[in-house]
This record gives C-alpha cells, structure tokens and sequence, in this order.
C-alpha cells in the first residue's frame, strides 16, 4: 500500500501532464460501487489506519485532498472515513491552514460542467459559487442541495464567506430578480442570520438613496424623491404642509424656496383652466 501512494505521489509530481494530479489519482482509487477496497469493511478499515499513520507526516496538499475527494461509501465503511477526516482537519490546524482553504468552494468537484461565465476560471471561488447557485435556482426554482448540505455541513464557510458574497449590498430591481429571490428563500428558510439580512437591506436601501442622489438633488428628508410618485394636488398639499412646519420652526432659511415650489405648482394646477387667448391659439 506504502509502495502505492508513494508512486502516485512522485508520478503526479514530476509528471502530472501525463499522470494526471494526486486529487484524481486517490478519487480513482476509491471511487466505483464494487470497489475492493470500499466494498470489505475489513479492508477500508486497513487502509485507513495506513492514511491515519501517515497524518503525523503528511503535508496540507496530501490531506485537503483526501478530504475534498470523499469517496462515495456505505454505511458500514463511512463513519470510518469521518474519524480520518476530523484526524486530517485537526492536523490542518496544527499547520495553521484554514478550514475554509480546505475546499475551493461549495460546488468545488460537484460537476465538471462549463460556465456560462469565462470569468468563473480564475474568479474567487466563493464567486463562483454565488453565480453557479443563482444558475441552479433559476434553472429548478428551488434552494440548491449544495447550499441546503452547506449551511449544515460547512457552516463556517457558509456563514463567514458564501452569504457575504451573495449578500453583497447593490441596487435592487422593481421586479425581483432570480438573485433576490433566492436570497428571499433563504432568509424565509432561516438559513440566513437575521442580522445579517437585515444589515444587507439596509445597505441596498443606502446604494439606492446614494444613485438617486447622483441624479437628482434630493434633499435631507427625501422630499424631491416622493413628490415625483405624487401627483399634482398631492404635492402641493405636501408643500403646503412644509411651508406651516417650517413656520412654526421658524426657518425662514426654507421657506423662500417652499413659497417658490408652491407658485410653480399652483401655476400647473391653474394652467388648464386659464382662458385662452388669441396668442394663445397662435
């Protein structure tokens, strides 16, 4: 078995264009449903007291691929390769790697199908993954398994890398797109802390106020924003309404341009009733 490892190892290191990497060479090793050496209980167990000796010694590369690569096992053999995996990540502690650099990402090994983004080969993985579960949701309507198995299994990740990215505060559409409605799912499931949902409203609701202050002049109390949704009566009742507030406060610095607004509208609500005239007409 010694002899095995210490092959593939060497084969993968100074000739990985032909041998192919470690990672797919212990996949392959494991992998199949009538494999001998996952099938026999007698023999998995023999072959992870031989990984489980090597531990002391092994470097990170060795033991964060044979976590990601889990092999698909049955009942009998499974919580044997559990034990290994805690073995393997606290030794990745002991040599100060995280446990987030442990997998490049929720989908990391998941499909090997192409993106719809050129981007997603060398963006961040988190990245990548917020893209390929709105890509999931759009396509089934539904919470990606991945995501479901993630926030149970991966927390850490989950909560401390994946919601922020997806979460990343910006300028939310009228009609809510497949991101918003994914994250709206996820918050309905509680998979979302509910300070963090929260916080994430409030920053798109100050991206919004900040592009809207970009194109229009809008002041303090966002008046200039409101009065476009009223119509003409409604603003001048509004306007009418903070000429006698800002009497009462006595702030005579406003009130020049209250009466100013007041005339104009006045002047729009009058204008269709006014008779016309020869000039008029002409």
């Amino acid at each position: 078995m010694s002899k095995a490892f210490l092959i593939a190892r060497q084969s993968a290191a100074v000739g990985q264009h032909t041998f192919g990497s470690y990672e797919h060479w212990f996949e392959s090793l494991l992998s199949g449903s009538n494999n001998p050496l996952t099938a026999s209980r007698r023999v998995f167990t023999s072959l992870i007291k031989f990984m489980s000796g090597l531990v002391p010694f092994e470097s990170a590369d060795y033991l964060k691929a044979h976590i990601i690569k889990k092999p698909a096992l049955t009942t009998k053999t499974r919580e044997i390769y559990e034990d290994y995996i805690s073995l393997a990540k606290t030794r990745l502690k002991d040599l100060g790697v995280s446990l987030f650099d442990v997998f490049e990402g929720i989908y990391d090994g998941l499909t090997n199908k192409p993106t719809t983004s050129e981007k997603l080969k060398t963006a961040d993985p988190t990245d990548t993954d917020v893209e390929k579960a709105v890509a999931s949701f759009t396509d089934t309507g539904k919470i990606p398994t991945a995501l479901n198995e993630a926030s149970i299994f991966r927390k850490p990740y989950f909560i401390g890398k994946f919601l922020p990215a997806l979460l990343k505060p910006r300028f939310l559409p009228d009609v809510p797109d497949m991101k918003m409605k994914l994250i709206e799912d996820l918050n309905k499931s509680g998979r979302i802390p509910q300070s963090l949902y929260n916080r994430y409203k409030e920053d798109c609701e100050k991206e919004k106020r900040a592009l809207l202050e970009g194109v229009f002049d809008v002041d303090d109390d966002g008046d200039d924003i409101d009065s476009m949704t009223l119509s003409p009566n409604e603003e001048f009742c509004l306007q009418l309404s903070k000429y006698q507030e800002a009497v009462n406060n006595e702030q005579s610095n406003k009130m020049s341009d209250i009466l100013n607004a007041i005339v104009n509208t006045l002047s729009g609500l009058l204008q269709p009733s006014l008779p016309q005239t020869k000039d008029d007409v002409h």
